[in-house]
């Protein structure tokens, strides 16, 4: 999931360094982002809600 799409997530608390506070699950969880290296937008990696959708 982009990062712009995470801060829009009702699950999204707060961006922190490198990583996203969550509460997806009803508890804080970090979930670590990371650019792409070819379109140089940030991800959100093992989005809880992107894995619920597959």
């Amino acid at each position: 999931m982009k990062i712009d799409d995470c801060i829009k997530c009702k699950h999204h608390m707060d961006h922190v360094a490198d990583q996203v506070l969550c509460r997806f699950w009803g508890e804080t969880e970090h979930r670590v982002i990371e650019r792409g290296i070819k379109d140089g937008i940030v991800y959100v990696r093992l989005c809880p809600l992107e894995m619920k959708k597959k």
